[in-house]
């Protein structure tokens, strides 16, 4: 059996087809078939001549061997065939420039050291660990009393925490490193899509979406930054699965990465749903053709293998099962094991609170979104994620660029229809409906339209750019008597181009990795120094040999992170922590109040200050607008009430705060913290939604959707 493969440059299809042959040995002369009149005549053999000269028997012979011979010798690679798209060295070399900028990060992180965790990534630097010790099921807190979906991120968080030894680098570099990672697959599955230069033209897109992204999302460990790139890989994916004639494989990579999307963010379901549902569809249209033939019966007709039936699909359906069974387990078990579960709660907050965004300022947010990318347009940092004033600032005339997106990707799979590319109609079609997805979620946000929530989308132009370039390059072979139009001859993949893109690339990821070098780092700066300082204000009374559980009570939501930093410093010590179970859903429920704690923190009040100490416990410090006392006096001296250290909060008014502990003995350090800089407390912190009435201080009030 002898294998035959034709594929015609610049086309998608393929065909192939099956021989028999069979090879004899070259010292076996082939038999000469005998007419029958020579037969009966009893003519000679023919010989071999005196001079060496081969017979006319052995002369067929070799010619035949010969020809055999290169029958059998493999092709060789074009540019164009998968041959040579799956050589290492050129899928290889553009993934690793796409995901150099996320590396030197990375590397960044290690070489910088002394962070200190405060607010949000305190509470992820803790939940990271609980997770892979098994404590915690789900995913990190809401800001409305429940928990994202899952633990996944958090456990690849927490695998690179534990081979850091613990230390915030570790993270930090566990952050990036996933992020890298993301980055080369979507330079891989590009390829995979088209061999050739699409590999280096999607890594030269992407590194300009990373530059929009820019070192102060992509180097905060942070849910609603880590979801950029991983959703552009989704969209890559989902349209490999489309066209790929095996797509078991593909279809679990995709499953796998929807599945870190949905646990990581929920706002991400909207996307992950709305693409797994047209799946189907979009790889029953792709493999759909039109019948030429005038007979009667059906004009259409569809390719075989368009579903899931080709290879071994037993063994691939079970190992998708299996794969999400076991991503989905710790999900499923708090489902079972907790009343009211987290699914239970946050199917109570959607159907109670609906979004109220009207459909012209989610319009007007897609444009500011959709408009940052490729490459920075308007602000060009994240010092205004948390003011919704920018999003929606202008109008969608103004920024038209969410339907510029939507007619690029209509025109992109109009083209590919009309040049017969099965692959660019499928990533086009697929983008398509990924950005229109994603402005659909904008308008099913509840609350403010924070930045943060939905900067994330600005990614999806990647695949979008993709699918243009294989819409229009590389353009087919000319055909004799069949003119190309100068479109398609300028996008063609000429010589010239072989050198551009790859040089383009190249100067990219140099200039995006400098500036990664060059711009501040975003974990240590002033969140890194009020984690420090939150912690040296209780350091000398928590390590006390006699305290072994330490019990801090968050006076308001406002306290959390000033909390949450002094919790993960004394977990990090061998202390275990408990918290006042009004405060439980910014944890896990391993923090619920158990034993007889030795020594207790109250972080207290804010804008909310009493005006006088609470009984029982004396004044440590004031840490970012917060007040913090403890339950051990400071050497015997006498209560300080925080009446002499009252300031407007500093979310409110330009202050000179106290950074230190203020007991006796220690100078305090000041620091001037304006409103609305990023100095000040971070994006996160500055939601006043999150951080609106007090949890319930002096009473406490349990907020009904709140565990406990």
């Amino acid at each position: 059996m002898r294998y035959v493969s034709a594929v015609p440059r610049g086309s998608e299809l393929q065909v192939f087809r099956w021989a028999l042959t069979r090879r004899l040995p070259e010292s076996k002369p082939l038999p000469t078939p005998k007419s029958r009149a020579a037969a009966k005549s009893g003519a000679p053999k023919p010989r071999a001549s005196k001079s060496g000269a081969a017979t006319p028997v052995r002369a067929a012979t070799k010619t035949r061997a010969a020809g055999t011979a290169r029958a059998n010798k493999p092709l060789p690679a074009r540019a164009n065939s998968p041959a040579r798209a799956n050589n290492p060295a050129l899928v290889g070399a553009p993934a690793v420039l796409a995901a150099m900028p996320l590396l030197v990060v990375a590397l960044r992180a290690v070489a910088t050291r002394g962070f200190w965790f405060w607010g949000d990534q305190a509470l992820i630097d803790i939940e990271a660990r609980d997770s892979l010790l098994g404590r915690n099921l789900l995913g990190v807190y809401d800001r409305y009393g429940w928990h994202h979906l899952g633990p996944l991120w958090l456990l690849l968080l927490g695998v690179s925490r534990w081979l850091g030894g613990g230390s915030p680098e570790a993270v930090i570099f566990g952050s990036c490193a996933l992020q890298a990672v993301a980055a080369a697959a979507i330079v891989v599955v590009a390829a995979r899509l088209r061999p050739g230069l699409t590999g280096w033209w999607a890594a030269l897109v992407l590194l300009g979406c990373e530059w929009s992204l820019g070192l102060d999302r992509l180097g905060t460990v942070w849910a609603p930054y880590s979801i950029a790139l991983p959703a552009a890989l989704f969209v890559l994916l989902i349209a490999y699965v489309v066209v790929s004639p095996r797509p078991w494989a593909a279809t679990v990579a995709a499953a796998v990465c929807g599945t870190f999307l949905l646990q990581t963010d929920i706002s991400t379901g909207v996307l992950v749903v709305v693409l797994a549902l047209a799946t189907p569809l979009l790889r029953l249209v792709t493999r759909a053709r039109r019948r030429t033939g005038t007979g009667a019966g059906r004009r259409w007709s569809v390719q075989p293998g368009w579903g899931w039936s080709a290879g071994n699909w037993r063994l691939g359906g079970a190992g998708l099962v299996l794969m999400l069974g076991v991503l989905w387990l710790p999900p499923g078990i708090e489902q079972l094991t907790t009343s009211p579960s987290n699914v239970v709660q946050v199917f109570r907050f959607l159907s109670t609170h609906p979004a109220d965004q009207s459909f012209e300022s989610s319009l007007n947010a897609a444009g500011t979104v959709f408009g940052s990318f490729p490459l920075r347009t308007g602000e060009r940092s994240g010092k205004r994620d948390a003011d919704p004033n920018w999003l929606i600032g202008k109008h969608i005339w103004d920024r038209p660029w969410f339907f510029a997106y939507i007619l690029l990707t209509i025109g992109a799979a109009a083209l590919a229809v009309l040049r017969r590319q099965r692959q660019a109609l499928a990533l086009a079609a697929t983008s398509c409906i990924a950005i229109i997805a994603a402005g659909w979620s904008f308008d099913l946000i509840y609350g403010p339209l924070y930045p943060y929530l939905v900067f994330w989308t600005g990614a999806l132009v990647t695949p979008a750019w993709v699918a243009s370039w294989l819409a229009l390059a590389p353009a087919p072979r000319p055909v004799p008597g069949r003119r190309v139009s100068a479109l398609l001859g300028l996008a063609a993949e000429r010589r010239w181009a072989r050198f551009a893109v790859p040089v383009a690339t190249l100067a990219a990821a140099g200039a995006v990795s400098a500036a990664f070098v060059i711009y501040p780092f975003p974990l240590s700066g002033v969140t890194s120094l009020l984690g420090r300082r939150s912690w040296q204000a209780v350091s000398a009374d928590v390590l006390a040999p006699r305290v072994r559980t330490l019990y801090i009570d968050l006076g308001s939501a406002d306290a959390m992170p000033e909390a949450a930093s002094i919790a993960d410093q004394a977990m990090e010590r061998g202390r275990r922590v408990e918290v006042n179970r009004a405060a439980l859903y910014f944890f896990d429920p391993s923090f619920a109040p158990t034993a007889k704690a030795q020594l207790k923190v109250l972080v207290c009040c804010g804008e909310h200050d009493p005006g006088q100490p609470p009984h029982g416990l004396w004044f440590s410090g004031r840490v970012g607008g917060q007040l913090i006392y403890t339950s051990a006096p400071p050497g015997g001296a006498r209560p300080s009430g925080p009446s002499q250290f009252r300031q407007p909060a500093v979310r409110y008014a330009k202050v000179v705060g106290h950074l230190v502990n203020n007991s006796p003995g220690h100078q305090p350090d000041e620091l001037g913290l304006a409103v609305g800089q990023s100095a000040d407390r971070p994006a996160e912190d500055r939601d006043p939604v999150r951080h609106g009435p007090p949890i319930g201080r002096p009473s406490l009030q349990v907020d009904p959707l709140v565990k406990t």
